[in-house]
């Protein structure tokens, strides 16, 4: 991919340039101490300064350089499971479809993932809220729930990652997308850094 080239190139050259600074930083040091040996404070005291200086700058250019690693790591996860999800679209939402027993509910705080017979819709519900009770022709199934410590948050979280998909209340109809994010809950696996990052 023309981004990770890119990526690299950028990182190599930052990374460089850092190192150009703690060598410059080192070298600086080094006239400094020879500079004190021969009697010259004044100046000694100066490039020392300097060169402490310089070498926070270069720390904190390294610490930029590893953040930026994590958050280019965190995008390119979504990414390739955004691609993975819209490559196997049509086969997760007939997995979906498929769906017709209820998952078992945990004790603690979570988020319920709703399905309607059909997948054309899944409801999405915090534990605190009720169920709902009738209004709704065609029946639904808990086809996942994702524990959470704040089921609230989380549900924010759902809306604000899948606000595309979001039809009305605590409704969403079920995109490829959508349903890669239902069936990821409803296998057990961590969906965690995609509402971290909602």
């Amino acid at each position: 991919m023309p981004s990770q080239r890119m990526t690299g190139f950028v990182d190599g050259a930052t990374r460089s340039v850092a190192q150009r600074m703690y060598l410059d930083a080192a070298t600086e040091l080094r006239v400094a101490l020879s500079q004190l040996l021969a009697g010259q404070d004044a100046a000694a005291r100066r490039l020392v300064s300097s060169a402490t200086s310089t070498a926070k700058d270069a720390q904190a250019m390294s610490e930029r350089l590893a953040e930026t690693a994590v958050k280019q790591a965190a995008h390119e996860q979504r990414m390739a499971w955004a691609e993975a999800g819209v490559a196997r679209g049509a086969e997760q939402r007939g997995e979906l479809a498929s769906v017709h027993e209820d998952v078992r509910s945990p004790q603690g705080p979570h988020v319920r993932l709703l399905v309607e017979a059909g997948a054309e819709y899944v409801m999405v519900l915090d534990s605190a809220t009720a169920m709902p009770k009738g209004g709704n022709p065609r029946a639904l199934v808990l086809a996942a729930t994702l524990e959470a410590r704040d089921p609230r948050d989380a549900v924010e979280r759902i809306h604000r990652a899948f606000r595309a998909e979001h039809a009305s209340g605590a409704w969403f109809s079920v995109s490829e997308r959508f349903a890669a994010f239902v069936l990821e809950v409803r296998h057990g696996h961590d969906v965690s850094w995609l509402l971290e990052a909602a």
